[in-house]
């Protein structure tokens, strides 16, 4: 769970420009959510 935490503290450090609960917001966290799992390894099954 811990890791879970430190990925969405990353994310939203990330799209911090922008206003949280926008569609644009939904739509950017989850690309940056992506590209961290992606970059830290974590999609792999």
């Amino acid at each position: 769970m811990l890791v879970d935490d430190e990925i969405d503290a990353e994310v939203r450090r990330r799209i911090k420009n922008l206003e949280e609960g926008t569609a644009t917001w939904e739509v950017e966290y989850q690309k940056a959510l992506e590209q961290i799992k992606k970059n830290r390894r974590l999609d792999e099954k």
